[in-house]
């Protein structure tokens, strides 16, 4: 299990501040859980007042340790906390700095994104609007990256059946298809 130590303002209604970011709670501590009850984390308030401990498999997949992310990062502002969570190593980033559920998350998220979409280049990839629906499949053998912050795909090029194809939209989503 990996593990991290909240420290929080006392004065702050922890209760709310967990409810509001999808804890649930339990007897003595909260739960964070998926759509279909999957339990993600287990949080725990300690007896000195203002702190908390919160465990968490290291066997989850990116969704699930964003999701853990996203909801700690809303507890920790509203109860004005920091965080102690280097028992939390997820993976390291190319410049082999650790990267934690909340220290260097966002960087390591990205790096990650970027990998698996330059590891799909000269696969069988289907594109998707950002509504889920399946614009095109093929090859891919190219793409260009947004120049906003975080990680978004502008424009891809394929290989189809009826030859090279480039989509241009705001936003698409490149998938493999596990398929040759």
């Amino acid at each position: 299990m990996l593990s991290a130590m909240i420290q929080y303002n006392p004065s702050r209604d922890i209760d709310q501040a967990l409810t509001e970011h999808g804890f649930k709670r339990a007897q003595g501590y909260y739960v964070l859980e998926t759509k279909d009850q999957k339990q993600l984390a287990r949080l725990e308030p300690q007896a000195t007042p203002g702190e908390a401990s919160i465990a968490f498999p290291g066997s989850l997949n990116m969704s699930e340790y964003t999701a853990i992310h996203l909801a700690l990062k809303g507890v920790l502002g509203e109860l004005e906390g920091t965080i102690e969570d280097t028992n939390s190593l997820l993976g390291y980033l190319p410049t082999g700095e650790g990267a934690y559920i909340i220290t260097n998350f966002s960087a390591w998220e990205l790096f990650l994104l970027r990998a698996k979409h330059q590891s799909m280049k000269g696969q069988k990839v289907k594109v998707l609007d950002p509504e889920g629906r399946v614009i095109s499949e093929g090859l891919l053998m190219d793409y260009t990256e947004s120049s906003t912050n975080g990680f978004g795909i502008t424009e891809c090029t394929l290989i189809t059946a009826a030859g090279e194809q480039t989509l241009s939209r705001p936003s698409l989503v490149i998938e493999p298809t596990g398929a040759w």
